[in-house]
């Protein structure tokens, strides 16, 4: 095989690497844009669902220290008895 066939043979492989190339990076384009279309529909519920839960964990932190308090003072009333 002489050169000039060899050249030509690499650049048909060339070209069709970039031609598969463009095709996933179509691909990969999709599917981002896919995955950002589906975080903006569910991130206002999501993030209303967060703050929910995280004030019922507050609340709960409160009534747990409350109740600890509680009990703390208990055991010194014990105590000074």
């Amino acid at each position: 095989m002489d050169l000039e066939a060899r050249l030509t043979l690499l650049e048909q492989k060339i070209d069709m690497i970039v031609e598969l190339l463009k095709q996933d990076g179509k691909k990969m384009r999709d599917h981002i844009d896919f995955i950002e279309r589906v975080y903006e529909t569910i991130k206002n519920p999501f993030y209303y669902i967060l703050d929910k839960i995280n004030v019922y964990k507050k609340i709960d932190k409160l009534e747990n220290k409350d109740v600890s308090l509680q009990r703390l003072n208990c055991r010194e009333k014990l105590i000074d008895a």
